[in-house]
């Protein structure tokens, strides 16, 4: 909703509202110490009967995670959580182009309002989700956290996936088998990483070990994606030939 991107429109009021507590929440969060941030952010989720504020308190968390590792474990226990989030980077992947074809190009008295909006497709914590988060923690720290507390979290989030693992149904079907997918690719117990040198720098490969049956189910869902974006290329053109952009002639 506040990012613009949802169906159907949310009032304009509201996308305002959820807009400016972010951008706050985002300045604030690089000036203040951790536990005020983390403060802040149970005070939103605790007294907000909206999962629309628990989206900001994801974007914040995502933004600043060595901040806020206690706030991402709250939302790590929540299944939910997890899995919009990647719906919410699919839609904010086009949320610069929805915004550009918006924009009011026929007069300045909005431009300070069109280009504050696609400014924010280029913060660097749109294109991360819960679930990248999830796996960052148990690889990476910071100089600020120490190997205790780097072992200390890495066994916390083991225990959330432990939990969902024996919360699993008995059914298999497709939406059991997505989240066996994602459980797979957020614990680190079951990895294989091998690396490799490129002109970029150092390139990781986690490989995920999936059980037979996942792997001929992300198979046929990759096959299925890829047909569905068949024509991607054609309605971009389309798109910046509408708009008489450059990029059609490319």
């Amino acid at each position: 909703m506040y990012r613009g991107t949802s169906s159907p429109i949310s009032p304009y009021l509201l996308q305002s509202i959820h807009m400016a507590l972010e951008k706050y929440l985002l300045e604030i969060g690089k000036l203040i110490e951790s536990n005020v941030l983390e403060y802040w952010l149970l005070y939103l989720l605790k007294n907000s009967k909206s999962a629309s504020i628990s989206s900001v308190v994801s974007s914040i968390v995502l933004a600043y995670p060595d901040k806020t590792f206690n706030i991402a474990q709250i939302l790590f226990k929540t299944k939910e959580f997890i899995l919009q989030d990647t719906n919410r980077l699919i839609s904010d992947q086009g949320a610069e182009t929805l915004y550009s074809i918006g924009k009011d190009w026929g007069a300045n008295t909005n431009i300070i309002y069109d280009e504050e909006r696609i400014s924010t497709c280029k913060d660097e914590h749109r294109s991360s989700t819960l679930e990248n988060l999830f796996l960052k923690y148990q690889f990476f720290r910071n100089e600020e956290v120490s190997e205790e507390e780097a072992d200390k979290r890495q066994k916390e989030l083991w225990s959330i996936l432990d939990t969902y693992y024996n919360e699993l149904p008995i059914d298999n079907n497709d939406s059991t088998k997505t989240w066996r997918i994602y459980l797979a690719r957020m614990d680190r117990r079951k990895m294989n990483p091998t690396t490799e040198k490129t002109t970029g720098g150092m390139l990781i490969n986690f490989n995920p070990e999936l059980e037979s049956d996942l792997k001929e189910y992300s198979e046929k869902s990759i096959a299925k994606t890829t047909e569905s974006m068949k024509y991607t290329s054609l309605k971009l053109w389309a798109d910046f030939k509408f708009r008489k952009d450059d990029k059609a002639k490319n």
